[in-house]
């Protein structure tokens, strides 16, 4: 157990405390505020706080003095940002219409398909869309700049894959294909955040979450059998 000095930019304060995580400087951590300006503030580690100076030996400190009123703000210390898990995984509408989530794995290429009596592909969805080939389309989860990117290319569907992106400027929409010299479309796109992927027809939305390192574990993480049918989601 350290004490640590921590600037909080929100609140415009410094303030000590003590953790049992090893901080580092300039380390940032989410915390929740009591100063009462917003629930959440992101404060700024600035090292190891320099212990308070002792009275000299024999010196008689007298009675006990009160300890001085302090402005600084009560702040409880989350984790620190860097102690969160990206987790990455496509939205579907089910049958039923409750909403599927497929959990991409990292550092993994992944593939995705209908679901049918011989199942070729790692997420098979369970559709009535005869357009969705068994082994439709895939996704490669790999490490740039030393952060996950999600590249998606079609695997050779009859009827290919769009990828549609809301732009400031409006909506973009990218035909992808296995085959770039049969039909000069484009293939690998880098995902981003609330992509829409159309495979045959039906839409599947591309999403990452942040949670918990101490809270996760592969029972939590999003998959067909966690949905919710009374939510509705706009595609």
């Amino acid at each position: 157990m350290a004490i640590y000095k921590f600037s909080c930019p929100d609140c415009l304060k410094q303030f000590d405390t003590e953790s049992d995580i090893a901080w580092k400087a300039d380390q940032k951590a989410s915390v929740n505020c009591l100063v009462g300006k917003q629930p959440k503030c992101t404060v700024v580690c600035l090292g190891i706080s320099e212990p308070r100076p002792q009275p000299p030996v024999g010196e008689s400190s007298g009675a006990a003095a009160p300890p001085p009123v302090s402005s600084t703000p009560t702040i409880l210390l989350d984790e620190p940002v860097s102690a969160t898990k990206r987790v990455a995984y496509l939205e579907v509408q089910g049958m039923d219409g409750g909403i599927l989530r497929l959990t991409i794995g990292e550092g993994r290429v992944q593939t995705f398909g209908r679901k049918s009596d011989f199942d070729l592909s790692d997420h098979p969805i369970l559709t009535d869309d005869k357009k969705m080939s068994r082994l439709h389309f895939q996704i490669d989860s790999r490490m740039h700049n030393k952060q996950p990117s999600y590249i998606v290319s079609d695997l050779g569907s009859v009827h290919g894959t769009r990828l549609t992106r809301q732009l400031i400027n409006g909506v973009t929409s990218i035909q992808l294909y296995a085959s770039k010299e049969d039909k000069q479309a484009h293939d690998g796109i880098c995902l981003e955040p609330d992509d829409l992927i159309m495979a045959g027809s039906t839409i599947l939305r591309f999403a990452v979450d942040r949670v918990s390192s101490s809270d996760f574990s592969m029972s939590d993480t999003p998959d067909q059998t966690n949905y919710d049918p009374n939510r509705t989601t706009v595609f």
